[in-house]
Order: structure tokens, then sequence, then C-alpha cells
């Protein structure tokens, strides 16, 4: 059995306004347009996640939302994982690790530089994720037996490099 794991960098938030934490800033006009563009893109290809995890950031919340709105997926369904936030590879590692094996296409909204590095580590690649960047990544192992280099890079789609679809 195969597993699709879909690593997405949150997308472009807007500046950290006065008073206001790095948790809750928001995601900029051009971040919103560019989720739902890639949300699309999903729906477009049926590459549909049956699971979504989000870090508890309000822009990678929103991300998120946009996201499953887009691929008709429902919001209620959404995990919002707490150390996703300020996160290193390894709690990328511990979740994944951690998923139900039912699950065979999840996608994980998460930050940099954690999200590029478990990225890497998962591939055996050079990544360097940018903002709205999804990398699409076939897993031959299940969940609980994912080791360092047993993932393989199908694409990194990114709507900002495409324009409108």
């Amino acid at each position: 059995m195969t597993y699709k794991m879909y690593l997405l960098r949150h997308a472009q938030s807007a500046d950290k306004q006065t008073g206001q934490s790095d948790k809750q800033r928001i995601l900029s006009p051009s971040g919103k347009k560019d989720a739902m563009l890639l949300g699309n893109f999903l729906k477009t290809r049926n590459q549909i996640p049956d699971f979504i995890l989000t870090s508890s950031a309000t822009r990678a919340l929103s991300m998120s939302a946009i996201v499953a709105h887009e691929i008709s997926f429902s919001p209620d369904l959404i995990k919002v994982e707490e150390e996703l936030y300020e996160a290193t590879p390894g709690i990328y590692w511990d979740i994944t690790r951690g998923l139900d094996l039912h699950h065979q296409r999840v996608l994980i909204t998460g930050h940099n530089p954690a999200i590029s590095a478990f990225a890497g580590e998962l591939t055996g690649t050079s990544i360097d994720m940018k903002p709205c960047e999804l990398a699409c990544i076939q897993i031959r192992k299940k969940w609980d037996h994912v080791a360092p280099r047993s993932g393989t890079l199908d694409y990194i789609f990114n709507p900002a490099s495409f324009g409108n679809l």
C-alpha cells in the first residue's frame, strides 16, 4: 500500500500588528488567493487528502480552512495539532508515525524551517519550501514505520509560481 503525504507551508501572512503575537498573524490577501488556487489545484487533479492536520497558528488554520473549502472537505474534520506551531522535524516524525493507518492521504499544514527540514529528511533531498508551497510525497511504508529517506518526492507546487490555473 502506498501512502501520500502532502506537506504544506502556510501562505504569505500579513505583517504583525501592534499587540499581536506571531501566532495570531493572519494570511495576507495574496496569501488567501494563493490558498484558494492551491485548493483548486488539488481538486482539479483529484489529489484530495482524507485527513488534514494543521498548526494552531491563525495563518495555518486559515490556510487549511481555505484549502478544505476548495476541495469540499469539511472544516470540522481538520485536526489542530498544537505541537506544529514552533515544531522541530522530530515533532513531524512523531506525528507522522502516530497517524491512523486508515488515512492514506494526509495533508499537514505547518511552518518553516521545520516543515522543509522534515520534507528533506523524509525524501533524502534538499527542500526549501516557500510560502503556500505544497510538497507531495509518496511513502511505501506504513505511517508507524516511516523513516528518513522512505519517501519519494512526486512534485512541489506553488500557485504563486504558476499564476491562475
